[in-house]
């Protein structure tokens, strides 16, 4: 076997090797580390993509922290074992230390909160603020709030396990692990490590504060820094495990049907070995290789360097002469640094690949002899191809298990965060989760509008077939329509809907558990997506944002989301777990979606984008 290795090595080592590199990147269904996607001022498309200033720790983490702090339930389900602030303590959190705090805190005029907030991006902090590409951000912002890149439904509905979808299939793949490389580049990695840090030393000063307080009634210390270290770890490995859960179960979903289709061609016939057919496979085997390897190695956030963690930074790792060995013989487990994780989980592949092979020879599986991969008749070597992928992917499986096992990442099955986060609050009586419904086209007949609804509702209650345990939380969205004609005594367009909307959340009278900053309106086209729906368009509905004014569109940076007019087309089938999903946790509103929506040919957000690159406005 090692006579194998050596021979092995020089041949992974040779233009052949490198050929199927560059083949491989001309198809473009691998990842690509989203440097392409990261702005600089000589980037090539500076001028010709659209671009978002990116804070490289989400704001609405701060947010999220909050509400943590009031329930004390962490990412994942989990509850922490530190002990809570007080309710009044964290509203202290939103007032200057000089209107509470003792000697020495008193003499800082600013809020903490404030504090935090500045560090995740401002004047100030412009090393926290990076321009990427709409794409890149608005997947970033999906991953971030532990959403999936897309819904079970979703994928379904796009028919991706079709393979004339496979490209598309592994363009969501690629993104969801460009989004945590993007993470992982040097300089980005270093910089929301910096943020945690900063933020952690003012929770640090803010529990100082409040201890002194305390200490005056003999009350216990608050750990205010370790619950945020806590919550942040929590946060980081949830959403990475639920998105590498996404790629892997697609991805070997996809890549179990290849095998079945190269399996299946017979020699002699039009598809027969050696042939387009079977190269195309073998394409697709190595792309769905490349890309389970890729987010095995990316999408993880390791804490090196984050207080709290007693983890020392990793920066500057340099490879010693056995991380240069071409083989790893002995079990690899994690590593903060992502070079260190790449060599040593591409040397444990290619050895346990070959150790896997040499099991099937030994035991005679035909898949692996005589001849095998070495024939030169169809027959051999069609089952032996096979035979080489399967135990390339179950040698995948190992390595994926050595190197994910040792990173301690929870089990996300089923869960998401929001979902999780909303359970908290349902008894409050504060949620706004569901939306009124303005019918602003009067064309069609009773019996149409009816008809419409109908579809309509189906529609937007098939979602989250992916979840478990949530009937509680779906009886919570609702979509109430209000008889325009009624009130008005004749047909109104959207605006008019939007004067209607703005006046009964001045009176008080909009129902409890409704949005009062987004309605929907069906309009002409929007009804007819469901009467009338074409075969390469589904039914959508109008997303209206209340706040939105044309006159002063200051709040709102437009150069970011050119063409924005208050309104979004949106998919009915993404209502609730994407868009109002995203509304929730205070990730992306209707401004941030219509970049996705505008280039489509009727202007219609269907999720993440993967087509043509996004432009700025002409």
């Amino acid at each position: 076997m090692q006579v194998d290795l050596a021979l092995s090595h020089e041949l992974k080592s040779t233009e052949f090797s490198k050929g199927f590199r560059r083949a491989a990147a001309d198809r473009g269904n691998c990842p690509t580390g989203a440097w392409e996607d990261v702005g600089y001022p000589e980037h090539p498309e500076a001028s010709s993509r659209l671009w978002i200033v990116d804070r490289i720790l989400s704001p609405q983490t701060v947010p999220h922290f909050l509400s943590f702090l009031g329930h004390g339930r962490l990412p994942g389900g989990k509850s922490t074992a530190i002990s809570l602030p007080a309710e009044e303590e964290v509203m202290l959190l939103l007032q200057p230390y000089s209107d509470w705090a003792t000697t020495p805190y008193n003499n800082v005029t600013e809020a903490p909160i404030d504090s935090c907030m500045k560090f995740i991006g401002s004047e100030e902090e412009t090393r926290q603020l990076v321009p990427i590409t709409k794409e890149l951000h608005s997947m970033k912002s999906r991953i971030w709030e532990g959403l999936p890149p897309l819904s079970k439904r979703r994928w379904e509905d796009l028919d991706l396990d079709n393979p004339d979808n496979f490209k598309a299939a592994c363009k969501y793949l690629a993104m969801t692990t460009d989004a945590f490389s993007y993470l992982n580049i040097p300089v980005i990695k270093s910089a929301m490590r910096d943020t945690y840090n900063s933020i952690y030393n003012e929770l640090e000063t803010f529990e100082k504060a409040i201890n002194a307080r305390r200490s005056v009634s003999g009350g216990q210390p608050l750990r205010m820094a370790a619950l945020w270290y806590e919550f942040f770890n929590a946060h980081c490995s949830f959403i990475a495990s639920r998105a590498h859960g996404w790629v892997i179960e697609n991805t070997d979903r996809l890549r179990e049907d290849v095998l079945q289709r190269l399996g299946n061609l017979t020699p002699g016939s039009d598809e027969e070995w050696f042939g387009e057919a079977s190269l195309e496979l073998s394409d697709y085997i190595y792309d769905l290789t490349q890309n389970a390897a890729s987010a095995d190695i990316e999408i993880y956030i390791p804490m090196d360097g984050y207080r709290g963690s007693g983890v020392e930074s990793a920066d500057g790792w340099e490879p010693e002469d056995s991380d240069k060995a071409p083989y790893r013989e002995y079990p690899i487990e994690s590593h903060p640094s992502v070079q260190k994780r790449t060599a040593d989980y591409h040397a444990r592949l290619k050895y346990l690949t070959r150790v896997e092979t040499w099991r099937g020879r030994e035991s005679r599986n035909p898949a692996f002899g005589p001849g095998g991969m070495n024939a030169t008749d169809n027959i051999s070597f069609g089952i032996g191809i096979v035979g080489q992928s399967r135990s390339q992917g179950q040698a995948q499986k190992s390595t994926r298990s050595e190197m994910r096992g040792s990173m301690n990442l929870p089990d996300t099955t089923g869960r998401e965060m929001w979902i999780d986060e909303l359970r908290q609050h349902i008894s409050s009586g504060q949620l706004r989760t569901s939306f009124l419904g303005y019918r602003t086209c009067f064309d069609h007949s009773g019996d149409q509008w009816e008809l419409f609804k109908a579809k309509f509702e189906s529609d937007i209650n098939d979602w989250g077939r992916d979840l478990e345990g949530i009937d509680d939380i779906k009886s919570l969205f609702k979509v109430q329509w209000v008889d325009v004609r009624d009130v008005a005594q004749k047909p109104i367009d959207i605006d008019g809907a939007k004067s209607q909307f703005r006046e009964l959340i001045q009176s008080g009278a909009i129902p409890s558990g409704f949005h009062d900053g987004f309605f929907l309106a069906a309009d002409k086209s929007s009804i007819d997506s469901y009467l009338c729906p074409g075969a390469s368009q589904s039914g959508f509905i109008v997303a209206v944002d209340n706040n939105f004014d044309r006159e002063d569109t200051s709040g709102y940076r437009m150069y970011e989301t050119p063409g924005y007019d208050g309104q979004v087309r949106v998919l009915g089938s993404l209502l609730w777990d994407d868009v109002s999903a995203q509304i929730s946790r205070q990730s992306q509103y209707l401004e941030d979606i219509w970049p996705l929506a505008m280039q489509h040919d009727l202007q219609v957000y269907e999720g993440p984008w993967i087509k043509e690159k996004l432009r700025p406005a002409q």
